[in-house]
């Protein structure tokens, strides 16, 4: 069976509908491993949960036993990967979260141990991640993930060790910058697709801010936020914004 823990699985933006979860065979040809959308897992698979797979015509995997990524291609229209000729791809330690920028021309790959991320170009034709120069670009102690603003100016990292910071983005390389912005309490963070409002999970509690889209700070709002259930880890919202 497969060698590797995954953390985290993306789908590229593009035209390939996934859902539920992404089971790999361990039974499949050698050099491919066939992967299809399952919402319940057969024998002799392992499960990749999809926390951000919207669509795409390429997939990957954060697999932290590997340090590495692994890549796939889809089959459009029937939900089917397999894995890319040139897969894995060079990550760093322990890589919790794989992350593509809101223009798709970029990857991140979270390293919770290396305290950094990588950030690669995505071929569009090929799906080969190609580290840009300069990668990885540091990321606080113990980052366990990361979020876009949806202009894709901003990305918020969530550090186990120090809660959310706001970084820039640089729009040639794609390469984070800490903005030196005051760290969010927090262990998580989603965005409206306004980019105006954002919500932080903090513990159990949900935490209103609003978002400075020039500046990418996030100011606290005087309004009621909500609760989350036990032991939260993450939050998300809508495409449309509505929940």
């Amino acid at each position: 069976g497969p060698d590797v823990k995954v953390n985290s699985f993306v789908a590229a933006p593009g035209g390939l509908s996934l859902t539920a979860n992404i089971t790999v065979s361990t039974t499949a040809a050698v050099g491919t491993r066939a992967v299809s959308v399952d919402s319940v897992a057969p024998a002799n698979v392992f499960t990749v949960t999809s926390d951000a797979a919207t669509g795409g015509t390429f997939a990957y995997t954060a697999n932290s036993g590997g340090a590495n990524l692994s890549g796939y291609v889809g089959i459009p229209g029937t939900g089917v990967l397999t894995v890319l000729s040139n897969s894995p791809f060079g990550a760093g330690n322990n890589p919790r979260k794989v992350v593509t920028s809101p223009s798709g021309y970029n990857v991140y790959a979270v390293n919770e141990n290396d305290s950094s991320v990588s950030v690669y170009n995505l071929d569009p034709v090929l799906g080969t991640l190609t580290p840009v120069a300069g990668s990885p670009s540091p990321a606080g102690g113990s980052p366990q993930n990361l979020t876009f603003a949806p202009t894709g100016l901003f990305a918020y990292i969530y550090n186990a060790l120090g809660g959310i910071n706001t970084y820039a983005v640089d729009q040639i390389t794609g390469l984070l910058t800490p903005t030196g912005l005051p760290v969010v309490p927090g262990n998580g963070i989603a965005i409206a697709p306004s980019g105006l409002l954002a919500w932080v999970l903090n513990g159990t509690a949900i935490t209103p801010y609003s978002v400075d889209p020039v500046a990418g700070g996030l100011t606290l709002l005087a309004v009621a936020g909500g609760t989350a259930g036990t032991s939260p880890t993450s939050i998300a919202v809508l495409p449309s914004g509505a929940y």
